[in-house]
């Protein structure tokens, strides 16, 4: 859901309004709760979140799938993207 918005918006043009329109009718929340939703994915400390949520695990698996020493890396270092995007190909 939060990813269709962030895509509605940023890339798509959409505005507030329709953000919010579109979260109202599709998760049955309240107003609030929806200007609350389309504030966190244009928030520029928070909107990456949209993508790190729905892409992160996989991306990790494909990288240390069963090696140990991989999976410590994730968890002690900053792993470039382009490495786990590389490892997901």
């Amino acid at each position: 859901m939060a990813g269709n918005v962030a895509l509605m918006i940023h890339e798509g043009g959409a505005g507030r309004e329709e953000a919010v329109a579109y979260i109202r009718r599709w998760r049955l929340v309240s107003e609030a709760r929806a200007s609350h939703s389309v504030d966190f994915v244009t928030d520029p400390t928070w909107r990456a979140y949209v993508t790190s949520y729905a892409q992160g695990l996989r991306l990790c698996r494909a990288y240390a799938g069963d090696d140990p020493r991989a999976f410590a890396r994730l968890l002690t270092e900053q792993v470039p993207v382009a490495e786990l995007v590389a490892a997901s190909a």
